[in-house]
């Protein structure tokens, strides 16, 4: 997921707050942006790692979004090496510091044994010496002391973290952290809003305390189709036990309302065109079908996006569902 990590904050702000050196008027560096964008992430790394080629070698932006795409796409290996040498590359102070968040966090995300997960504490230590003012550089040493249950030192850095947010969501995320520490062990639903077919919003929240399976899907896909039988009886089975929420990513809004009234698909259901922001990208989903099955605290129980027409998602959900059921 997008969203192995749905509550590692501050990503983004890393490089607004701290990024010195941002080569965006470099050619090469716009192309690897513009194929980023449209999740072409193996030619994004190429990209980015033509443009520090292009600047010198000494792009330690180029790199971190060069590692930042190759985790995207899976290169684990890659996406490490230079997270690392985005480490040793970056010079100025701020660009420092947001290499060692990134690797932080990619090693938490990537690589998490008990070697990495303190290697990561390690960085974000770093981090924290050089901008030890920094909402930022705490958080992520608080991420990495609670990935190893270090329970006491992480709520210490978290309520310091706390302590210099302002009121919002950001804030809240970190008061959830602070409440439940295996938030940060455990993949989380990331917050969503969606718009349903009846004009009503649902929220994450509007769901804690369900078992709660979001089905990403479309008009177009076959697969999708035959399984909306089977979702039908998951519903019949077990009732008000378990909330169906369908996501469409069709782009034609009536060919999606069309359908759903067509199949007697009358159950949650919201166009993700008219999701400001996209639900399907809070899930970082790329393909139709993807399930999604939570529990009542927002965790991640399962997630199916390589279902095929010979197998049953009903088997496929069984065992979770038996376990949250009882």
């Amino acid at each position: 997921m997008k969203n192995l990590f749905a509550c590692v904050l501050f990503f983004l702000a890393v490089y607004a707050a701290f990024a010195q050196s941002a080569p965006g008027d470099n050619d090469k560096f716009k192309a690897a942006q513009k194929a980023y964008q449209e999740k072409k992430y193996e030619d994004a790394a190429h990209g980015f790692e033509q443009a520090n080629k292009a600047l010198g070698g000494h792009c330690s932006q180029c790199l971190l979004f060069a590692a930042d795409a190759y985790g995207r796409a899976n290169r684990r290996d890659d996406a490490l090496k230079l997270a690392a040498k985005a480490v040793d590359t970056a010079v100025e102070t701020p660009d420092k510091v947001a290499a060692l968040i990134r690797r932080s966090q990619l090693l938490l995300k990537l690589a998490p044994g008990a070697k990495e997960l303190a290697l990561a504490e390690t960085q974000a230590k770093m981090a924290v010496d050089l901008q030890p003012d920094s909402p930022v550089t705490h958080y992520a040493l608080g991420l990495a002391l609670l990935r190893q249950k270090k329970d006491e030192a992480a709520i210490s850095e978290l309520k310091w973290v706390e302590s210099h947010l302002p009121d919002g969501a950001d804030k809240q995320r970190v008061q959830a952290l602070i409440a439940d520490p295996r938030r940060a062990r455990e993949p989380v639903a990331p917050a969503f809003t969606a718009l349903t077919s009846d004009g009503k919003q649902i929220t994450l929240a509007d769901l804690k305390g369900k078992v709660v399976l979001i089905d990403f899907w479309d008009t177009s896909c076959s697969i999708c189709r035959t399984t909306i039988p089977e979702i039908k009886e998951l519903r019949r089975k077990y009732g008000t036990q378990l909330i169906v929420l369908s996501i469409s990513s069709d782009e034609k809004k009536e060919d999606w309302s069309q359908f759903i009234a067509k199949h007697d698909m009358n159950w949650l259901q919201s166009w993700d065109k008219g999701n400001k922001p996209s639900v399907q990208e809070a899930f970082d989903v790329h393909s139709s079908p993807t399930y999604v099955l939570l529990d009542g605290d927002g965790i991640v129980r399962e997630r199916i996006n390589d279902l095929d027409e010979q197998q049953a998602l009903t088997s496929r959900l069984r065992d979770q569902l038996t376990k949250l059921m009882k």
